[in-house]
Order: C-alpha cells, then structure tokens, then sequence
C-alpha cells in the first residue's frame, strides 16, 4: 500500500507501509450541491469508497462513535463550497485530525453548482482566523501542474 507523508517543508515522500490502514468516508449533509449523494467516476461516492478503497461510510457527527480519539490525516477534496459554512467544518475536521488536506476549486473552474469559490485569499484568511494552525499552500510543491484546484495542508502547531 502506498502512503505518502508530509516531512519537513513540504517534500514528499513515499513509503510502503505493511501495517493496514483503516479508511472512512466521512459524510457531512448539504443543501447545496449533492445532499448527501455525491457521485464520482459515474457511481455513488458512498458505493465508490466502499467498493473501490474499503472505506466505512460515517457522518462526520458519529466519529466519536468509531473508537478513535483522532485521525492522521483528513482529506477533504472539492466540497468547501457546497456548505454554507466552510468553516465550521474546517473546525469540526481539526477537532478529530492533527492534519487536514483542504483540496478547493479555483474560482475561474467553479461551477454554477457552488454557492462561492475559495480564491487565492483563502489562505491568508485561514491563517488570520485560525491562529493555532500551520496553513501550507501546497500547490507550489505539486509535481505536475493542477491548474483546477488549489492545495492547502492545515497542522496543529
């Protein structure tokens, strides 16, 4: 299984790891966009983690119910904008991980589909408003070129 760690200043590096890894979806309703029903590669979200990566279906809400006190690591990929208070969620993910990959859509490649769009300002007002938290934009570390998203890493100091 391949892993990839964040060391240091943001250099990648890969591991293998032999131990398993234990993997949710992490579902939080929404009004706007898909509800609860997201689709990806032409199937349901909810289908595709469990059949294709053998991730559990859990409501963000619930994970206290799963027995672990927090996560490595929480992605949360293209959904900011389908919620009418990023963050709070962004909050909510702190509360439960030491690290959270925001993965956002530029605004010149969101679509009518979203309430707002997480410009290049986004990060400086994470930083502002999330004193405690390390905000990394990544996408000058990506090795090959995403010009429809941007990547931030937040970390518990």
């Amino acid at each position: 299984m391949l892993d990839c760690w964040l060391l240091g200043r943001s250099k990648m590096k890969w591991e293998y790891r032999t131990t398993p890894i234990k993997r949710y979806l992490i579902g939080k309703e929404t009004s706007i966009g898909w509800g609860g029903n997201c689709v990806r590669f032409g199937n349901s979200c909810k289908y595709f983690s469990d059949a294709v990566l053998g991730a559990e279906n859990i409501r963000l809400n619930e994970i206290s119910e799963i027995g672990e006190s927090s996560f490595d690591l929480v992605g949360c990929f293209n959904i900011m904008d389908h919620h009418l208070n990023p963050m709070d969620i962004i909050k909510d993910l702190l509360n439960v991980s030491r690290n959270v990959l925001l993965v956002t859509h530029k605004p010149e490649y969101a679509g009518k589909q979203h309430l707002f769009a997480l410009g290049d300002q986004f990060v400086g007002y994470l930083e502002k408003n999330l004193p405690d938290i390390k905000v990394e934009n990544l996408n000058p570390f990506l090795e090959r070129d995403d010009s429809f998203n941007n990547y931030i890493l937040l970390r518990k100091i």
